[in-house]
């Protein structure tokens, strides 16, 4: 008699807030939320557990983990699926006092390449997306073209199109430069197509 076993696929979830270590966790098919939250490190001690928030396609549910911890509810610690966003609020505390008790997973940071004001490496920040890294390095040049921003993966694989997408650790950044800057160099695009229909226009008058 053989056995054979079953390997579930895993996905990541982030959890963020009022966690000890705010950051994405891998999960698989059948793990619930409180299971998230203990594996990013648990809820620190200002977190509220009567208003924790389960975003999920773009739709928020609001959680009550109380419930489940104090009765069991399993309503109130539901399975979790890929792509889910787990945000656990703080307690009426300054945002000073947030920085002071929640320890971020800085091991991997993220870089900015390209054409930013300030191209560099930052500490990773769970919930961040690409658009915020990319202010968080002054903001795009006017030749670069956010639109066309990439993400370079630890693995290897890269990510187009990218500009609103979350961002994970070891993730870098790249903005590439405008075709029209790559075309007309510093020349601005209206100022090269007036350019370029001037001299037609003159070989024109010079042809007839």
């Amino acid at each position: 008699m053989s056995i054979n076993l079953i390997r579930f696929r895993q996905f990541k979830v982030l959890v963020y807030g009022a966690v000890n270590k705010p950051k994405f966790v891998k999960m698989a098919p059948v793990s619930r939320l409180n299971e998230a939250i203990n594996n990013a490190g648990g809820l620190q001690k200002y977190a509220d557990p009567e208003r924790i928030v389960l975003i999920r396609d773009g739709n928020s549910k609001n959680i009550f983990l109380k419930e489940f911890l104090l009765n069991g509810d399993l309503n109130n610690n539901p399975q979790l699926t890929d792509g889910d966003k787990v945000f656990v609020p703080f307690i009426d505390i300054t945002p000073q006092q947030q920085k002071d008790y929640v320890k971020y997973d800085n091991a991997n940071k993220v870089l900015v390449i390209g054409f930013v004001f300030r191209p560099g490496a930052h500490y990773f920040r769970p919930g961040y997306n690409v658009k915020d890294y990319i202010a968080l390095s002054g903001g795009s040049l006017d030749v670069g073209a956010v639109k066309r921003v990439k993400i370079l993966k630890k693995d290897g694989t890269s990510s187009m199109l990218a500009y609103n997408k979350i961002v994970e650790p070891g993730d870098i950044i790249e903005v590439p430069e405008t075709y029209g800057s790559i075309l007309f160099g510093n020349t601005g695009f209206i100022q090269a197509v007036t350019s370029i229909a001037t001299l037609m226009l003159a070989y024109q008058a010079a042809t007839q």
